[in-house]
């Protein structure tokens, strides 16, 4: 932002030196105080937040904070306790895990004849695997079994293509690409 208080003074006022340097001044702390008012509106939203915001929702929320995790995967989980609210049921559970994993990259079944819930959580959402058991243990019946696991990618998906196919990737590339993961 460019700002220029000087132009507001009275012409025989501006030219004198001291109020030159007084504006000069003024405007480096209106353009701190821009700066400031700006982080400030970003971190009204959970999306756009910063690591101190994100940080003091944590603090508040009793989040442990994982040193690995990047600021994309904090204010997911953030934004995941923002969206588990009541009522506790499957299409709120899966809203939840679609905030906090992807859309796609998680896999959730419930079996309620025999008291159990399944997720699998793809490579690519892997170091929210201990959230993700934690989100549902708190969301789901005190009598249903809760079973969170990593869905990992399958030799079988491998056994008909051959090597040539293959070497345009490196075995990264394929730990987490999401095609070669179970859908």
């Amino acid at each position: 932002m460019n700002v220029d208080t000087e132009q507001y003074l009275p012409l025989h006022i501006a030219e004198i030196e001291e109020f030159k340097k007084i504006t000069k001044t003024y405007d480096e702390y209106l353009k701190l105080a821009w700066q400031s008012l700006k982080r400030e509106e970003l971190n009204r939203v959970l999306a756009t937040m910063d690591e101190t915001e994100c940080e003091q929702w944590e603090k508040l929320l009793n989040i442990a904070i994982n040193p690995v995790d990047s600021l994309e995967d904090r204010v997911n989980r953030i934004r995941g306790y923002h969206v588990s609210d009541l009522p506790y049921t499957f299409n709120k559970l899966d809203e939840v895990l679609k905030v906090v994993c992807g859309v796609d990259n998680y896999k959730l079944k419930v079996d309620n004849s025999k008291y159990l819930v399944d997720c699998g959580v793809k490579l690519v959402s892997i170091p929210m695997i201990e959230v993700v058991a934690d989100l549902i243990r708190k969301r789901v019946p005190a009598n249903m079994l809760v079973n969170v696991y990593a869905l990992f990618n399958r030799w079988e998906r491998f056994k008909t293509m051959q090597w040539s196919e293959l070497t345009t990737g490196t075995w990264n590339s394929f730990y987490s690409d999401k095609r070669w993961q179970e859908v």
